[in-house]
């Protein structure tokens, strides 16, 4: 029996590693996952996302949806012209207000992500992803990223419940063994 659940506890924890692999649902909320400008979050939680990545780590954004500045009209994630650009650390040139961009926890510098590309981390970290706004108060509405990463940096709670899972049925097996 405590063969059986080794075996399983081995397996639990060689897929947990192919279970971080893929694609992973983020919704981005207009008020909530806000940029100052200024690298502020509008939250202590803004744009969190739950993906670890490496330096030099490559990563694909796909998003979509609506969301809106002021409650007037929404748009996509590509932002709109009718509230202006300005500019933002790391980003070349002006940005359209209301674009979706992303940045790297601990790094001075965002990166436009709008509807989405192919992107690398310049350094290690979480990846966050916001709003382009300087008064988020009364924005609405979310776009949803779908993030993909080709080595498995998503969120770490799936391994971490796996890898409990089976160091709990191990430690089971054993007790019942004593008894």
């Amino acid at each position: 029996m405590l063969k059986g659940l080794l075996t399983g506890a081995l397996t639990a924890l060689c897929l947990s590693g192919a279970a971080q692999a893929g694609t992973v649902t983020i919704d981005v909320f207009a008020r909530e996952d806000s940029t100052n400008g200024t690298g502020a979050a509008a939250s202590a939680f803004g744009g969190s996302t739950g993906i670890f990545l490496t330096a030099g780590e490559e990563f694909s954004i796909t998003a979509s949806g609506s969301w809106s500045l002021e409650s007037a009209f929404f748009f996509g994630p590509e932002g709109t012209s009718a509230y202006g650009a300005d500019t933002l650390a790391g980003i070349p040139g002006t940005l359209l207000f209301g674009t979706l961009v992303g940045k790297i926890a601990g790094s001075a510098d965002y990166f436009k992500v709008a509807a989405g590309g192919t992107f690398t981390a310049a350094t290690p970290g979480e990846l966050l992803l916001f709003i382009f706004d300087r008064d988020y108060g009364n924005n609405a509405g979310y776009v949803t990223a779908l993030v993909t990463t080709p080595d498995g940096a998503v969120p770490l709670p799936a391994a971490s419940l796996l890898l409990a899972g089976a160091l709990g049925g191990i430690g089971l097996a054993r007790r019942r063994r004593r008894v």
